[in-house]
C-alpha cells in the first residue's frame, strides 16, 4: 500500500503525467499536497502566504481524515473485542 501511495502522490513522477485513475488517487492523498508545498518552498522560495491554498487543503484533509480514521479504528477495535480477537497480556 505504501508503494502505491508514493507512486500516485508525485514522489517519482508529477501527478499530471499519471493515468486518470492514478491522478484521482493522487489528488485524494495528503502526501501530494505536502510534497508540492515542500518543493515550492524549497525550490521556488514561496512563503506561507503563497502556500496558504495548499495548507488549507491539508488542514481540511486533516479535519476530515483524522476523525474518520479514529472512527474506523474504534469500530474495528469494538468488533475485535466482541469477537475475542484481541490478545491480552498480564
Amino acid at each position: 500500500m505504501q508503494g502505491i501511495l508514493l507512486l500516485v502522490s508525485g514522489v517519482y513522477y508529477p501527478v499530471s503525467v499519471l493515468p486518470v485513475y492514478f491522478r484521482v488517487a493522487g489528488q485524494a492523498s495528503p502526501l501530494t499536497y505536502t510534497l508540492q508545498g515542500i518543493r515550492e518552498a524549497a525550490l521556488q522560495g514561496r512563503g506561507l502566504a503563497e502556500l496558504a491554498p495548499l495548507l488549507g487543503v491539508l488542514a481540511l484533509m486533516g479535519a476530515v481524515l483524522i476523525p474518520a480514521g479514529l472512527w474506523c479504528f474504534a469500530r474495528a477495535e469494538r468488533r475485535a473485542k466482541r469477537l475475542g480477537l484481541l490478545k491480552r497480556n498480564g
